[in-house]
């Protein structure tokens, strides 16, 4: 059986991490996680897609 992989999430660091996920929010319509904070921010998603970091 061949080695299959899955990605789970994707990190960005960036210096506004609510400003990035605004954009994201934007773009895709998911609305971002309660517990994001300036620190650290994440659209709210399905388990089926790679989660979305901003950092």
């Amino acid at each position: 059986m061949p080695l299959q992989m899955k990605l789970s999430a994707i990190t960005l660091d960036c210096p506004d991490s609510l400003a990035l996920a605004a954009f994201h929010q934007q773009a895709t319509g998911l609305e971002p996680h309660p517990k994001s904070n300036a620190d650290f921010a994440v659209p709210a998603q399905d388990r089926n897609s790679p989660e979305l970091i901003h950092t």
